[in-house]
């Protein structure tokens, strides 16, 4: 199945692809999900998907991002094979080609202009801080709007994850020390941890971080996505 989803406004396009995945994780949880963008892509590995070769053997997805025009050439060298594999294979572009979208439609794929934006947005302002402090508030839907934004404005996952991963260890160390003014945070940072710590039980925090850490191993492996990985620690918060 092959899905083109595609617009000026890079917010909306990437929002409207999650609310895409979304419906397809309802209908199987264990949708395993491989994602290509810019910032991580190895070309030998996308294609390998659109011939399906994986590691896995379940259903699975591929999220393209930002790749064309050679995503696209490999889209339509592939399209025959696309459009019968029963995996579902998903591109988020800014624009797309008359004859491209003719040629999906053709192959009984499903093409989505998303109104809006006349230019992509900046590519600073993101804050991952922001992420993480939702993180503390366990606040799931910020937590998700504010990772999906600083991606959309030029965030990488990583820098994501590592504030992520500050955040729980500063919790952690809040949870456990026995004097928690020999710790070496600063004022703001103490207070605001503890008001956070208040958020979680210990095993809750525990947990937390296992899966951050199991989360960069599998990512090291090829066995995860890891923009969705982080998505699903986030939602599930």
């Amino acid at each position: 199945m092959i899905h083109l989803i595609y617009g000026q406004d890079r917010i909306k396009v990437r929002t409207a692809a999650k609310a895409f995945l979304a419906v397809e994780f309802k209908q199987c949880p264990e949708l395993a999900v491989f994602r290509f963008s810019a910032e991580e892509c190895s070309l030998e590995r996308l294609e390998e998907t659109f011939i399906g070769q994986t590691l896995f053997a379940q259903k699975f997805a591929v999220m393209v991002d930002g790749l064309w025009p050679t995503a696209e050439k490999l889209l339509l060298k592939h399209l025959p094979n696309l459009s019968r594999s029963p995996n579902l294979y998903l591109f988020t572009e800014l624009e797309a080609a008359p004859e491209t979208i003719a040629q999906i439609v053709a192959a009984g794929g499903l093409t989505k202009k998303v109104a809006g934006g006349s230019k992509p947005p900046p590519t600073a302002g993101g804050n991952p801080f922001a992420v993480a402090d939702a993180l503390g508030e366990r606040n799931r839907q910020r937590a998700w709007i504010l990772f999906q934004t600083a991606l959309a404005r030029g965030l990488t996952p990583e820098e994501i994850f590592w504030k992520l991963v500050w955040k729980v260890k500063t919790l952690l160390l809040v949870a456990t020390a026995k004097d928690q003014s020999g710790l070496g945070l600063k004022p703001f940072v103490l207070a605001q941890s503890r008001r956070h710590r208040r958020n979680f039980t210990l095993e809750e925090l525990k947990k937390l971080s296992a899966r951050l850490v199991a989360l960069w191993h599998d990512r090291h492996r090829g066995l995860a996505d890891f923009d969705f990985g982080l998505e699903r620690l986030l939602l599930e918060l």
